[in-house]
């Protein structure tokens, strides 16, 4: 029986005016994603590396990652160089603010304490080496100073703390004559000794000592000074309140004693205080 057919019906192998049976047409396909062994092809090796080991499967993961790089260092960022690449490290010094040169530091000294210039230039080369701002260097400056002061100022609480305990074991030692062994130590040192020298000595033996030194040097003063005219030594009370007296009735001496502007004033006071230290000493 022959098949039949509706209109507009097409059996297999059947064909409309103008077509062919040829190849099918794919050009309005989308095209297929390139893979990654296309981009990839004229990498080297230690690109090709690079990108396995971040893990990036495609261009845009690169550009992905690079846009996140230039968010993280961007021009008030500073990239980290690696150890020992001292052009790099200084052009971190000078972007974070290291002077030009090592002169370009300002250091501070507090009231009355000496520059030492060869001091502050040797330290200024080493801060420009380490790569320091002129605030670090203003900061270091002014700690060290105080850390300085510090010390000063602790080394002489100490130094008054020794001294008043030695006072107290010379008052324990000498008892009553405390006042007047003082005066003489005192009186001593004002006639042969240097400050700094008396200092020193206190330093190196302590200041117990050198008050009994220079007691018994004012001891031996007041000894030589009460040398009566033709060489008469002055041993008893008496003797010394005699002297004391016969001074006092000279009428010259008592000038240069009372008078302040007198040219022999001072050696007239001097030698009545002898005479009185004397008299106190043999009472």
């Amino acid at each position: 029986m022959p098949l039949e057919t509706t209109e507009g019906s097409m059996l297999p192998g059947d064909h409309q005016s103008g077509e062919t049976n040829g190849p099918e047409d794919i050009s309005d396909r989308t095209p297929e994603p390139v893979g990654p062994g296309d981009w990839t092809s004229d990498l080297s090796e230690e690109q090709r590396t690079l990108l396995e080991t971040k893990g990036w499967k495609g261009p845009g993961a690169v550009l992905e990652s690079y846009r996140h790089l230039e968010k993280l260092v961007g021009r008030d960022k500073i990239a980290i160089p690696k150890a020992g690449d001292n052009e790099a490290w200084n052009a971190v010094y000078d972007r974070l603010g290291r002077p030009e040169s090592a002169e370009g530091y300002e250091i501070s000294v507090p009231d009355g304490v000496q520059r030492d210039a060869a001091f502050e230039e040797q330290m200024r080369g080493l801060f420009h080496s380490a790569g320091l701002t002129k605030a670090q260097v203003a900061a270091l400056s002014e700690g060290w100073h105080g850390y300085l002061g510090g010390e000063t100022a602790r080394a002489e609480q100490g130094r008054i703390e020794r001294a008043e305990r030695e006072d107290e074991a010379l008052r324990s030692e000498w008892g009553g004559s405390f006042d007047r062994n003082m005066e003489q130590a005192r009186r001593a040192a004002r006639s042969f000794g240097d400050a700094e020298i008396i200092d020193g000595l206190e330093e190196a033996v302590g200041r117990a000592a050198v008050f009994k030194m220079f007691a018994r040097i004012g001891a031996a003063m007041a000894e030589d000074s009460l040398e009566g005219e033709g060489g008469e030594s002055f041993s008893q009370p008496g003797s010394v309140r005699a002297q004391i007296a016969s001074l006092k009735a000279d009428p010259a001496f008592r000038d240069a004693w009372l008078e302040h502007s007198h040219p022999g004033h001072q050696q007239a006071v001097a030698r009545m205080a002898a005479l009185t230290e004397k008299l106190e000493i043999l009472s």
